[in-house]
């Protein structure tokens, strides 16, 4: 992140949705571009989402190579109602010695949170 961009906040009214361990679906990209996206679950800082993986993940290595990222959580109690967040990737050491494992810090730079109207 640079110092004139600043990370966009959860919604309050969807807080609850990363307030509590979730599962959300992170999509990252491929090196010719195309999407790639995998299960996590997904945790809140109070300032970002965070998620594991490690570098050798096919997540891991798409967002060594290219931060981008989009993260989407669905409500397990009203699918309609969902949180989507845009950004860029800082990965940061989980702390284990001799381990490739990650935490993944999701810098929101967009944020969508609605619900699906039948």
């Amino acid at each position: 992140m640079t110092g004139t961009q600043r990370d966009v906040p959860v919604p309050a009214s969807h807080l609850d949705l990363v307030a509590a361990p979730a599962v959300g679906v992170l999509s990252t990209l491929l090196p010719g571009g195309a999407p790639h996206s995998c299960l996590v679950r997904v945790g809140y800082d109070g300032r970002c989402t965070r998620l594991s993986t490690t570098l050798d993940s096919r997540s891991g290595r798409n967002l060594r190579a290219n931060p981008a990222a989009s993260l989407l959580i669905v409500d397990p109690g009203d699918t309609g109602r969902f949180l989507q967040l845009r950004g860029r990737a800082e990965l940061l050491p989980a702390g284990r010695r001799g381990d490739r494992a990650v935490v993944v810090r999701l810098h929101a730079t967009r944020i969508t949170a609605d619900a699906i109207h039948h």
